[in-house]
């Protein structure tokens, strides 16, 4: 009994693990930029958060996890994110390592978007240059 208490626990806690990875995003035409971050847990998958510095629009959503395996390299899922100025992204990502990835969809009206996490500030900077 006492083992599948500790069992428990240890589940309980692995679940509520995230890690919190730097994000940036652009239209593939350059017009719009965003940097932003990623919460992702530990099981694939997590939550995103970007603004676009040039039109103050925040975005917010959900990235979900549809292809794993033992190792987070390959690992791939979709994400959705709704925006404050009414634009919604839909796309797929897939992870490069079990800190970095890049992804790429489409918002509401049809228009081209990419994106990466996992960079470092310098990184993030340079992709939105």
């Amino acid at each position: 009994m006492k083992k599948l208490i500790i069992l428990a626990i240890a589940v309980l806690m692995l679940t509520a693990c995230s890690i919190t990875y730097k994000a940036v995003g652009k239209y593939k035409d350059e017009s719009d930029k965003f940097i932003g971050t990623v919460k992702a847990n530990v099981w694939g998958g997590g939550t995103a958060t970007m603004e676009s510095p040039s039109t103050g629009a925040v975005c917010s959503g959900k990235a979900v996890l549809t292809k794993g395996g033992i190792s987070c390299t390959g690992q791939e899922g979709t994400v959705t994110m709704k925006c404050s100025n009414d634009k919604v992204f839909t796309g797929s990502w897939k992870a490069t390592s079990c800190t970095t990835g890049y992804g790429a969809g489409t918002d509401n009206n049809g228009k081209p978007f990419e994106f990466l996490f996992g960079l470092t500030e310098n990184e993030a900077q340079s992709f939105v240059k």
